[in-house]
């Protein structure tokens, strides 16, 4: 018998298995109820979607605040590391499921099952609180994301209206982000000279949060999973979908710079000419993010009016629910104006917040989930890989955040 996670995974998640052959022989796919399963071209096309939202528009400075010899690299380290890292969430996800009798979880649902099924009852105890974590980081994520697209729609009209542009680089008619970036290295900047190759630390750790914030997709790839016709193709999915982010992150960043260096500013719009072409680009980039901005306002929203619902009457939820999205709207609309540094802005989301969904919770996911179904392996090996993994994580989460907030607050000073 399968059960079902309560609405937003306010589930009671109990570990229904006994042993792992009971666990092995419950199909969680036999009881999901998709009215349309996606294949494995559908999900890795929703996956490179989830990760390239405005986060890529800005790349290019990224790549100039590391330098290209730092920051290229890295590049590709990021998107192996944070796979690695989704990877080891979505086979611990299904186990959960498994485990828990419930076919489909959300990500909160995951952390929440994941300590609520471990053998010792002082951690099990936690785990209201660390699904109330996950819900806070995913809302801080997606509502901060909604102040950098208002932020992009502002500059990009802002300049649209003004009808000035410093650049002095003639136009073309592609409407393509990495195509134009491609186009514009190899017009304005044929031979790559200029490009500086490495810069200070405090600039890395800069680099690090607009670099995670462009190319993560840790808040999709369970939802992605659960909408799949055979999850056990999930693997290749993952594989294919992250070589193609990291390639589509590489083309705008690397060429983006190589073709404005010192004058690169997000978003990476803001530095093509204002010719016809270009202008066209620059609206059609306003719209698409405009929409960006209702679709990543709507999950957070529901989460928070979720809690907030059950302090008014059921007849009046229609009217407070308007009041609450207005409110909310305002409130990111205040948070853009106050910190208008929409590079420090990504860069503290991707410290952060995605430190915490894409490289430090995946981690602590396998283990309460693997701590006594495998087993932590001979040597304890799977605890010493997390240890480290986790590490390097919550390094990146420390420094990163302190160095993006001092660049937040800096408007102040």
């Amino acid at each position: 018998m399968a059960l079902k996670a309560e609405p937003g995974g306010r589930g009671n998640f109990r570990n229904h298995t006994k042993n792992q052959a009971e666990e092995d022989a419950f199909d969680y796919v036999k009881f999901r109820n998709i009215p349309k399963p996606t294949g494995v071209i559908g999900s890795i096309a929703h996956m490179v979607k989830g990760a390239l939202g405005g986060g890529i528009l800005g790349g290019h400075v990224a790549y100039m605040k590391a330098g290209v010899a730092i920051a290229a690299p890295f590049n590709i380290l990021f998107g192996i590391y944070m796979g690695y890292c989704l990877y080891i969430l979505v086979m611990s996800a299904q186990k959960l499921y498994r485990r828990t009798r419930v076919p489909s979880m959300s990500y909160p649902d995951v952390g929440e099952a994941a300590m609520a099924c471990f053998p010792n009852p002082k951690v099990a105890r936690f785990s209201r609180f660390f699904r109330y974590s996950i819900d806070a980081i995913i809302c801080i994520d997606l509502f901060g994301a909604c102040a950098c697209y208002q932020i992009i729609i502002a500059k990009s009209l802002k300049q649209l209206v003004e009808n000035t542009q410093r650049t002095s680089i003639e136009g073309i008619n592609e409407v393509f982000i990495i195509f134009v970036a491609i186009y514009y290295a190899f017009v304005y900047n044929p031979s790559f000279e200029g490009l500086v190759p490495i810069t200070i630390l405090y600039q890395y750790f800069e680099f690090v949060g607009m670099q995670v914030f462009s190319m993560s997709c840790a808040g999709v790839v369970i939802p992605i999973e659960n909408n799949m016709e055979n999850p056990k193709k999930y693997p290749l999915v993952l594989v294919i979908g992250m070589f193609l982010i990291i390639c589509c992150t590489f083309n705008v960043s690397f060429f983006g710079y190589s073709a404005f260096l010192e004058n690169c500013e997000s978003p990476i719009t803001v530095n093509f000419p204002m010719t016809i072409g270009p202008k066209i680009l620059k609206f059609l980039i306003v719209i698409m993010i405009y929409i960006t901005h209702a679709l990543n306002f709507w999950p957070p929203f529901n989460l928070c009016f979720y809690y907030l619902k059950q302090r008014h009457p059921e007849d009046q939820l229609l009217k407070w629910e308007l009041i609450y999205r207005a409110c909310f709207v305002m409130l990111i609309g205040v948070i853009a104006v106050c910190f208008p540094n929409i590079n420090a802005l990504m860069g503290f989301l991707g410290t952060f917040c995605l430190s915490n969904m894409a490289f430090i919770w995946p981690n602590m996911i396998y283990l309460l989930t693997n701590w006594e179904r495998p087993g932590l392996g001979k040597y304890n090996w799977r605890l010493w890989k997390c240890i480290v993994l986790i590490s390097i994580g919550c390094f990146f989460l420390v420094c990163g955040s302190v160095v993006n907030i001092n660049e937040l607050m800096s408007v102040f000073r």
